[in-house]
């Protein structure tokens, strides 16, 4: 069984299509991170950023279920794009953004981060 989420991790050609259309707007966008929360935000991610050089951070739930970190990966960012795979609230995205802020700001107090922009895939379309 293959949840409707995970869908694209499991048939190669979808994931191919959402990585290249998700690879082109990073390009575009130029971030200078990734960033993901989830499985299949970070298998997304990570084919993304092999297709593009342009490093990952995870960021993850405060439910204490993951070694106690909340982000892990590359820090030394101040733009960057957000990967997910539902945007149903916002509120996934508002605590994402929140904790990059928290994370990055707090290490370096000149520094203000930006989100440039959310990519959102389903199997539906099988594109971002």
């Amino acid at each position: 069984m293959i949840t409707e989420y995970l869908s694209p991790l499991f048939d190669p050609p979808i994931l191919k299509r959402v990585v290249r259309n998700a690879a082109k707007i990073v390009k575009m966008l130029k971030p200078e991170a990734i960033v993901c929360r989830g499985v299949s935000g970070v298998a997304i991610a990570f084919a993304v950023s092999a297709a593009t050089g342009v490093p990952v951070a995870v960021v993850r739930k405060r439910d204490g279920s993951h070694s106690g970190l909340t982000f892990e990966g590359y820090d030394d960012f101040t733009t960057y794009v957000i990967v997910d795979d539902l945007i149903e609230s916002g509120k996934t995205l508002k605590k994402i953004k929140k904790e990059i802020s928290d994370t990055i700001e707090r290490e370096h107090t000149s520094v203000r981060t930006k989100c440039l922009g959310v990519l959102v895939y389903n199997q539906n379309d099988s594109g971002v």
